[in-house]
């Protein structure tokens, strides 16, 4: 389970855009690259193995754009097997459960689909998962208002404390979800969302993600996203060798 989990979760690499960061060449990782970052596979029964063929939602890292995070950002390829070597986080008693917490103005189209949203969680990570009551006026949020979009934005380290405080005794984590964009710093223009593995808390924004009326579309990035920031809280590094 441990195997496709890391697999799964570093299918979507979701790119936040740099303002004038001066990019740098991506080395595209080779065959032998993306076999070496998965391990042996032979001792996996077939219906396992089937989650590692190369297929519509599992191809090779492609080439980032000028604005994708890894055109900025160098990233040690992180395998299985390093990952297992890692001080990663695990699940230990009792600090067991996924809490998600709505934040900010839940329109009714969105607020319809956090049901959806908590059982596919609860499936993917195999945990029991909670939704919390909506923070719908955070306070000590520095926040303002995007120049390309007009559209006001919070700042991604105030909420990454705000849900640090207050977490539940029983938590593996709190991840925070918004229909506001966010930005993680004021040279940046937006993230989708940020994650502090040591701080258990994570954030996502589902802000560029159109409108939540499109129930299938906005569905099925909602989720993405959420099982990639919350793959961070494990101790998972940015996709480096496959992408979604």
């Amino acid at each position: 389970m441990l195997r496709i989990l890391v697999g799964c979760s570093c299918l979507a690499t979701f790119p936040a855009s740099a303002q004038d960061t001066p990019a740098f060449t991506y080395p595209l990782p080779t065959a032998e690259d993306r076999i070496a970052a998965l391990g042996m596979l032979e001792g996996l029964p077939a219906t396992e193995r089937r989650f590692f063929e190369i297929s519509e939602p599992f191809q090779p890292k492609f080439t980032p754009g000028p604005h994708d995070w890894l055109a900025t950002h160098p990233e040690p390829t992180q395998s299985y097997a390093r990952f297992i070597q890692s001080g990663r986080k695990s699940f230990r008693e009792p600090r067991v459960v996924i809490y998600l917490q709505p934040i900010g103005a839940m329109p009714e189209p969105f607020a319809k689909l956090l049901p959806t949203v908590r059982k596919y969680a609860e499936i993917y990570f195999q945990k029991p998962v909670v939704v919390q009551d909506p923070i719908v006026a955070p306070a000590g949020i520095a926040s303002r208002i995007n120049p390309s979009t007009s559209e006001k934005q919070w700042l991604t380290t105030d909420i990454l404390e705000l849900l640090s405080r207050e977490m539940p005794k029983d938590a593996f984590c709190r991840v925070g979800l918004t229909l506001t964009d966010l930005y993680p710093d004021p040279d940046w223009n937006f993230v989708f969302g940020q994650a502090r593995p040591d701080r258990g808390g994570g954030i996502h924004s589902f802000a560029r993600y159109g409108s939540p009326d499109n129930r299938a579309d906005f569905l099925r990035r909602c989720l993405r996203v959420l099982t990639h920031e919350t793959g961070h809280l494990f101790g998972m590094g940015t996709a480096s060798t496959f992408s979604a």
